[in-house]
C-alpha cells in the first residue's frame, strides 16, 4: 500500500462524513474519488504491492476517518498474504472502533488480464477466487455498514493499476462464456447513488431499472453509439480538461508526456500578446501548480524571467473539484502566498491553465495589488469558458462568464489585460492528443 493522500481540507468540511478511500487507484474507485470530494471530505490512498494493507487502522486514526469505503475490484489485485490481512485488518476495525464501512460490491467488474500477445476480458462472476473473496468481505459487515451492489458499470478513467476495456485501444477478446454478462450502468450514476446513501446501512442496489442484458462486444458497440445512453463515457474519455489540469505531468500522452505539451502551449500563447505588453514585462509567473509549465513556455518564448513568486503556504490538495464556492475561496486563501518584495514595482504576467469560477486569479490579482505590483496581465492558455460541461468533468456551478460579460473581465479582476489562447490554436494543439472535446470553450450556455 502505497501512502497517497490528497492533503488536509478537512478545516472547510467540519460537519461531513470523513471519508478514508482505501484502494483509489482502481477503476471505479478512482472516479469516485474525483467527485466524492465535490461535496464530502475524503481522503485517497493508491494500492500498490510494496506495503502492508494493515496501516489502514492507523491511518483511519491518523486522519479522523468516520468511514472506510472501498470497492471488491481491489480484490481482484491482493495477494493471498495481503488479502488475508485485509480481512483481518478489517475485523479489528469493526471490533475495536466505530468507523463505518461501505463496500461497494461489483458483481462482474470488466476485467481485462494478458494472455500472450492480446488480453482477455474475464467474466468474474465465474471467477472462483473472485466471488469466495467478495462473500467473505460481506460476510464480515455488519448492519451498521453500508454495502452497495452493482452488477457491472463503465466508466472514461485510466489507471495505473486496472486496464480500462472502454479506453483500451489494443487486441481486445471477448469470451464465449461472458455472454450472459451483467447489467451495466454509467459509474456517475452510480457514485451519485452511492453518495445520496452514504449514511444508510445495510444491502442497497442502483435504484434505477437495470438495462437488458447485453455481450461485451454489444455493450462497446452502444458505447460508440452517438447520443445512445452510454455514449457520454467516450465524451469524457475525450476531455481537454484531463491533459490540460487533471493529468500528472509525467503521464505520457501520444508519445510525449504531459510537460511538454502544457509547455508547448504557453509558447504558442505568445502570439496573443502584443508587441507593447512583451517588452515592459519584467517576468511571467505561474499559479501554483496548475500554471507552471504554460508559463516555463511561455517565459521562454517571451524571454523573460520565469518566477515563482507565489508559492503554497499549505498543502490543502487541489480545490478544482470542490462544489461550494465560498468553501473553495476559502482553500484557495490558506494555501497561496505571495514574495511581495519579489513583485513590488514590477509588470508581472500571471498564467493559469483555465478560468473557470475565477477564484483562484481573483484572489490572485488582490494579493499582486496589495504588494504594490505595477502592472498585471493574465495569460490564459486555454480559450474562455463559456458553459458548464454537461458530462459531469467539472462540478455543476456558475460559471465567472455566466455572471459577468467577457469585456468586464479586466475591471472585475482589478489588471491591466486578459490574453487567451484564441479556440483555433487550442483545437490544433489538442488534436495531436486523446483528449479532443472542448465543447466547454465553445458552445454558450443556453
Amino acid at each position: 500500500m502505497r501512502k497517497d493522500i490528497d492533503n488536509d481540507v478537512r478545516l472547510f468540511f467540519p460537519n461531513k462524513t470523513r471519508l478514508l478511500l482505501f484502494g483509489g487507484n482502481c477503476l471505479l474507485a478512482k472516479r469516485l474519488y474525483e467527485i466524492i470530494k465535490r461535496d464530502l471530505f475524503v481522503r485517497r490512498i493508491d494500492y500498490s504491492e510494496n506495503n502492508s494493507v494493515t496501516k489502514i487502522k492507523s491511518l483511519l486514526e491518523y486522519q479522523d476517518g468516520d468511514t472506510l469505503i472501498f470497492t471488491s475490484e481491489l480484490l481482484l489485485f491482493l495477494s493471498d498474504e495481503e488479502y488475508l490481512n485485509f480481512t483481518e485488518t478489517l475485523v479489528d476495525i469493526k471490533t475495536n472502533t466505530n468507523t463505518k464501512l461501505v463496500f461497494i460490491s461489483i458483481t462482474d467488474p470488466l476485467h481485462m488480464e494478458k494472455q500472450g500477445d492480446s488480453y482477455l476480458l474475464k467474466n468474474m462472476r465465474c471467477d472462483e477466487t473472485y466471488v469466495s473473496r467478495v462473500d467473505r468481505i460481506t460476510d464480515t459487515l455488519n448492519d451498521t455498514d453500508l454495502i452497495y451492489e452493482v452488477p457491472s458499470y463503465y466508466t472514461y478513467v485510466e489507471s495505473n493499476l486496472q486496464i480500462n476495456p472502454v479506453t483500451f485501444e489494443g487486441n481486445l477478446i471477448t469470451p464465449e462464456k461472458h455472454a450472459k454478462a451483467s447489467y451495466f450502468f454509467f459509474s456517475d450514476d452510480i457514485i451519485s447513488d452511492v453518495v445520496k446513501k452514504i449514511n444508510d446501512v445495510g444491502w442497497t442496489t442502483p435504484y434505477w431499472d437495470s438495462p437488458d442484458k447485453m455481450t461485451p462486444s454489444e455493450f462497446m458497440l452502444k458505447l460508440n453509439t452517438p447520443d445512445s445512453e452510454y455514449s457520454k463515457v467516450v465524451n469524457q474519455t475525450k476531455c481537454s480538461l484531463t491533459i490540460l489540469y487533471r493529468k500528472d505531468s509525467y503521464d505520457m500522452s501520444n508519445g510525449g508526456t504531459v510537460a511538454n505539451f502544457r509547455v508547448n502551449l504557453g509558447k504558442s500563447l505568445c502570439k496573443k500578446i502584443p508587441f507593447s505588453i512583451r517588452e515592459k514585462l519584467d517576468m511571467i509567473i505561474p499559479v501554483p501548480e496548475t500554471g507552471k509549465y504554460y508559463a516555463q513556455g511561455l517565459a521562454s518564448e517571451l524571454n523573460k524571467n520565469y518566477v515563482e513568486a507565489i508559492y503554497k503556504k499549505v498543502e490543502v490538495g487541489r480545490s478544482f473539484d470542490v462544489s461550494d464556492v465560498s468553501k473553495r475561496n476559502k482553500i484557495i486563501k490558506s494555501k497561496l502566498g505571495l514574495h511581495k518584495n519579489m513583485v513590488k514595482g514590477k509588470t508581472i504576467g500571471i498564467v493559469d491553465e483555465a478560468i473557470f469560477t475565477g477564484s483562484t486569479l481573483k484572489i490572485v490579482s488582490d494579493m499582486l495589488r496589495e504588494a504594490k505590483a505595477r502592472e498585471v496581465y493574465f495569460f490564459i492558455p486555454s480559450p474562455t469558458c463559456k458553459s458548464r460541461c454537461k458530462y459531469n468533468m467539472q462540478p455543476d456551478r456558475e460559471l465567472l462568464l455566466q455572471k459577468i460579460n467577457e469585456k468586464d473581465l479586466i475591471s472585475y479582476f482589478n489588471v491591466d489585460g486578459i490574453f487567451f489562447q484564441d479556440s483555433e490554436a487550442y483545437d490544433s494543439s489538442i488534436s495531436k492528443t486523446n483528449y479532443t472535446c472542448s465543447e466547454c470553450f465553445h458552445k454558450e450556455q443556453l
